[in-house]
């Protein structure tokens, strides 16, 4: 019969407990006193990174833990996914992403158990593709922007935005517009306030305004949009918080 116990030390090397609950892939975890408290499973548990792994709490015994060691990933042994880099004197460790050959290689289950998701099946058809050469990586930065794009979109599970951001940031294609929300937004409410264009009629006014600069455009516009929310709840908080003057 297993023992309950409230807490717990989960073996765990190179383990960084703060970017992993901060990744955008975890939620409801806040950092206090040192430790990170979250909501797991339907109950309240408490980690916090140690020398030998994670120590985890809980406010109910538990017979075992499994299920944490399960979300943590803890027992996943990373050496056979990144490769180590040489690093100079004193540097911590470093490694490259997996090669499209490697990914090729795998299963849609060990993506999956990467924790891709549904990404894993376009993931894996995708680096079979380049791994057998269906598609030339390199030889896209010879090719007119339009045919580097179509041949992207061709790819399993990349649309034009994604296609567009590989475009412009893997490749230094100027001309290439990634539209997100907060770029949409930035377009309707800067150019077409009183409108709601196209998709279409929004791609052509990026390519006939901003021309061969829209990458640059598009960077403004996306930064822009980013700090002014955030100047405008900082304000609204400044005003909120700032006590009326008495009349001279």
């Amino acid at each position: 019969m297993h023992r309950s116990a409230l807490q717990t030390v989960l073996p765990a090397r190179d383990y960084d407990l703060a970017a992993t609950l901060t990744s955008g892939q975890a939620f409801r975890w806040e950092f206090r006193e040192g430790c990170w408290d979250g909501v797991l499973d339907g109950q309240w548990v408490r980690l916090q990174r140690r020398a030998r792994g994670i120590a985890a709490q809980t406010a109910l015994p538990q017979t075992g833990w499994g299920w944490l060691a399960q979300y943590l990933q803890t027992d996943l042994d990373l050496d056979p996914v990144g490769t180590p880099l040489t690093t100079p004197p004193g540097h911590g460790p470093a490694y490259s992403f997996p090669a499209a050959e490697r990914l090729a290689g795998a299963s849609e289950a060990e993506l999956r158990a990467c924790k891709m998701g549904f990404r894993a099946p376009n993931l894996l058809a995708t680096a079979r593709q380049v791994a057998g050469r269906q598609l030339d990586l390199h030889g896209l930065y010879h090719c007119p922007v339009e045919e580097a794009r179509r041949r992207l979109t061709q790819l399993p599970g990349v649309g034009p935005k994604i296609a567009n951001c590989v475009l412009l940031f893997a490749y230094g294609f100027q001309q290439a517009f990634p539209v997100d929300v907060w770029v949409m937004k930035a377009l309707r409410q800067l150019y077409f306030p009183q409108r709601r264009p196209s998709p279409a009629c929004l791609r052509r006014f990026v390519q006939t305004h901003f021309g061969a600069n829209a990458g640059y455009a598009q960077q403004y516009l996306f930064h822009y949009m980013r700090t002014r929310g955030r100047r405008g709840r900082q304000d609204r908080s400044e005003q909120r918080s700032t006590p009326a003057l008495p009349a001279l």
